[in-house]
C-alpha cells in the first residue's frame, strides 16, 4: 500500500511538471549557477521559487534584463523570491506573482522561437549625450501582423516603472486579442523626460513599422497612474509637443487611475477607469475630468469600480477584472481600417448564461488557476501569409487539469501557423470543473472552427486536435465520448442547444504528445471501446525519459489491435513536459498530418 501511494504521488508530480513547476524550480533541471552562484534558467521558465536575480540573468534577456525591473539598479532586491515580487512595486496593489511570471515566461517563449522582444528607441549617440537614456527601451508583444499597436506606460510615481505588473501582463493580453502592444521602459524621476521618451518611442515605431510588422493607423496609448499622466500628455498636446515629430495623436487613449485633470476639445477619445476606494487617485477628480471631456465633445467611456484599489493592473480577482477587454473594445470601435482577419483572434465558446456544466463554482477558496468568471475560449493563430493553408489544428495545453502550460499552447500554435495550419489554442475549463466539462469546451471549439471552414480556407474534414499530457487526455475524451453531434444536454439538461450544436465535433486526426487515451495517469487499453468509437488516425510522440513510456506503448498497441492507424515517434533521452522545445518535432508532426489531410 505504501509503495502504491508513493507511485501515485510520483505520477501527480510528473503531470504537474509539464511546464509550470511552482514547487520544483525551472523545468527539466536546467538551472545552472552563474559566477555568483545564483540559479539561472538556461532558456526555460521561471517559477515563484526563483529570485529576482534570475530574471536579470535569464539568457533570454541578455543585455536588457535589468530593464524589466522597476529601478535602474535593482541589486538590493536580487535575493527577493518571485513569490514576493509585489514588494518591488509599493504603489501597486493586487500584484499576482503567477500573472507576473506568466508574462515573463511568455517573453522567454518568444525569444526561444527566434523573435526579438526588446528594441532601443534611442541611438547610441543619443545615449552618450544623455546617459539616462540608456535605461530606456520597448518590449514588444506581437499580435497579428499589420494590426494597429498600443504603447503601454506603466506607473510607479516616476520613482520606478512597474512593467512587471502594469505593463507586461496587459501587453500579453492585448496581443492575445490580436493587436500589437509595446511596453515602454522610460527614464525615472521626471514626468517631462518620461513623456519625451514616450514621444520618441512612438516616433521609432512609426519609422520602423515595416520591420516591426505593425500598422501605424489608429494606434493607442495606455497608461496606469503616473504612466496615465504620460498618456494624457500625448492625448492633450500630441507627439510633437514632446519632441517626437509631426505625428498624429493616438486614435484612443486608455487612462487608468490617475488624478491628472487636463482636457481639451481635441483630446483623443478616452477610456478611463478608477476604483472608488483608490487611496492615491481621487475618484472625484477622475469623474470631474470625465465630465469635462464629455462636455468638450470627446468620446469617453468611463468604468468605475468600487473595491479594486490603486494600481490594480489586470484587476484579476477584483471587481475590475475584465476591464482591459472593455478598453480594447473601445479602441477597436475607433479603428477605422478593417482588422487583418475576419476570424476574431479570441473567440468565447459559449453564450453567457448557457454553458453546460455540473460544477457550481462561485468563490475561489482553493487557489484554482481560473477565477469563477472564467469563460472558455480559443485563441486564433492564423496560417502564415504566403504559405499554402493545409488545414486547422486545435492545441490543448497540459497541466494535470490544474493549469494550462504556457509552453504547450501559443509557441506550438505559432510553429504550426508557420507551416500552413490555421491554429487555435483551446483554453478549456480546469479544476474544479470535470474533464467532461472541459471536453465539451473542446467539442464546441471544433464545431466553431468547422463552421468557419470557408473563411479559414480549409476543407471541413481537415481539422485535427492535439494535446499535451492532460490536454491529450482531453482530446481522447472528446473523441471517445463527445464527438459527432453530442451536445451539452448529455451532462446538463438545462443547456439549450443552438445552431452550432448541429455541426459535427469530429476530428480528422489527433496528436497525442506525451499523452494517451484514458484518465489522468492511466492509459486506456479498451480495444472494444476503441473499435466502437470510429477514432481518427493518431500520432504519438514521447521521450524515453518519460515515466509513462509503458502506458504510451500499451495504448498504442491497443489502438493498433483495434485497427486504428497509429504512428509513434520516440525521442531519445527526452523527458515529460518538453513542450514546443526547438520546434523540430513539430516539423515531423506536420509531415504526418499533411498526408492525413491530403488523403481526405
Amino acid at each position: 500500500m505504501r509503495n502504491h501511494i508513493k507511485f501515485l504521488s510520483l505520477i501527480l508530480i510528473l503531470f504537474l511538471s509539464c511546464t509550470r513547476k511552482d514547487t520544483l524550480g525551472v523545468i527539466d533541471n536546467t538551472n545552472v549557477p552563474d559566477q555568483e552562484g545564483n540559479n539561472v534558467a538556461t532558456g526555460n521558465h521561471l517559477t515563484v521559487n526563483n529570485y529576482v536575480i534570475d530574471i536579470v540573468k535569464h539568457p533570454a534577456f541578455k543585455g536588457f534584463g535589468e530593464l524589466l525591473l522597476p529601478l535602474d539598479d535593482n541589486s538590493g532586491s536580487y535575493n527577493t523570491k518571485l513569490s514576493d515580487i509585489g514588494l518591488l512595486m509599493p504603489y501597486h496593489g493586487n500584484v499576482h506573482p503567477d500573472i507576473v511570471i506568466g508574462a515573463i515566461n511568455h517573453m522567454t517563449d518568444e525569444v526561444n522561437v527566434g523573435k526579438k522582444i526588446f528594441y532601443d528607441f534611442y541611438t547610441d549617440e543619443q545615449k552618450q549625450l544623455d546617459p539616462g537614456k540608456k535605461n530606456t527601451g520597448l518590449f514588444f508583444f506581437r499580435g497579428k501582423a499589420d494590426a494597429p499597436f498600443a504603447v503601454i506606460c506603466p506607473g510607479g510615481g516616476f520613482s520606478y516603472v512597474g512593467s512587471l505588473h502594469e505593463g507586461f501582463p496587459l501587453a500579453q493580453r492585448i496581443s492575445e486579442l490580436g493587436l500589437n502592444a509595446f511596453v515602454i521602459r522610460y527614464r525615472i524621476g521626471s514626468e517631462q523626460f518620461a513623456t519625451e521618451d514616450l514621444a520618441a518611442a512612438i516616433a521609432f515605431i512609426f519609422q520602423n513599422k515595416v520591420s516591426l510588422g505593425v500598422s501605424i493607423d489608429d494606434y493607442s496609448v495606455w497608461g496606469g497612474s503616473a504612466g496615465a499622466r504620460m498618456a494624457g500628455n500625448i492625448a492633450l498636446s500630441g507627439v510633437s509637443a514632446y519632441g517626437g515629430g509631426n505625428l498624429p495623436k493616438p486614435a484612443t487613449v486608455v487612462i487608468a487611475y490617475t488624478g491628472q485633470s487636463t482636457y481639451s476639445g481635441d483630446f483623443s477619445p478616452a477610456f478611463i477607469t478608477v476604483a472608488a476606494n483608490d487611496g492615491i487617485a481621487s475618484v472625484n477628480t477622475v469623474e470631474t475630468r470625465v465630465e469635462n471631456l464629455r462636455n468638450a465633445g470627446v468620446d469617453v467611456e468611463y468604468k468605475r469600480y468600487e473595491t479594486a484599489g490603486h494600481g490594480f493592473g489586470l484587476g484579476t480577482g477584483t471587481d475590475a477584472e475584465g476591464w482591459l477587454d472593455l478598453a480594447v473594445q473601445f479602441w477597436q470601435k475607433h479603428i477605422k481600417a478593417a482588422l487583418p482577419s475576419e476570424v476574431p483572434r479570441q473567440i468565447y465558446l459559449w453564450e453567457t448564461g448557457n454553458v453546460p456544466g455540473t460544477t457550481v463554482y462561485t468563490v475561489n477558496n482553493s487557489g484554482y488557476f481560473d477565477p469563477p468568471g472564467f469563460r472558455p475560449n480559443i485563441v486564433y493563430f492564423p496560417a502564415k501569409e504566403g504559405v499554402k493553408v493545409k488545414g486547422a489544428v486545435l492545441v490543448c495545453p497540459g497541466g494535470a487539469f490544474q493549469f494550462r502550460s504556457n509552453n504547450e499552447g501559443a509557441p506550438v500554435a505559432e510553429y504550426l501557423s508557420g507551416l500552413g495550419y490555421q491554429s487555435f489554442v483551446v483554453n478549456y475549463r480546469l479544476r474544479p470543473y470535470t474533464m467532461q466539462e472541459g471536453a465539451l469546451d473542446l467539442a464546441r471549439a471544433v464545431r466553431y472552427v468547422r463552421s468557419r471552414a470557408k473563411d479559414l480556407g480549409i476543407n471541413e474534414k481537415d481539422i485535427g486536435v492535439m494535446g499535451f499530457s492532460a490536454g491529450g487526455i482531453l482530446c481522447g475524451e472528446l473523441l471517445l465520448n463527445f464527438d459527432g453531434t453530442i451536445n451539452g444536454t448529455t451532462i446538463d439538461s438545462r443547456y439549450v442547444p443552438d445552431n452550432l450544436d448541429k455541426i459535427s465535433a469530429d476530428a480528422g486526426a489527433v496528436g497525442m504528445i506525451y499523452s494517451f487515451y484514458g484518465i489522468l495517469s492511466f492509459a486506456s487499453t479498451d480495444v472494444e471501446k476503441f473499435k466502437a468509437s470510429n477514432l481518427p488516425p493518431a500520432y504519438f510522440l514521447y521521450g524515453t525519459r518519460d515515466p509513462f513510456v509503458s502506458q504510451f506503448e500499451a495504448c498504442v498497441a491497443a489502438l493498433k489491435q483495434a485497427g486504428i492507424p497509429v504512428e509513434s515517434h520516440v525521442l531519445q533521452d527526452w523527458p515529460h513536459g518538453f513542450g514546443a522545445a526547438n520546434g523540430q518535432w513539430i516539423i515531423e508532426f506536420d509531415k504526418w498530418l499533411a498526408k492525413i489531410f491530403d488523403d481526405n
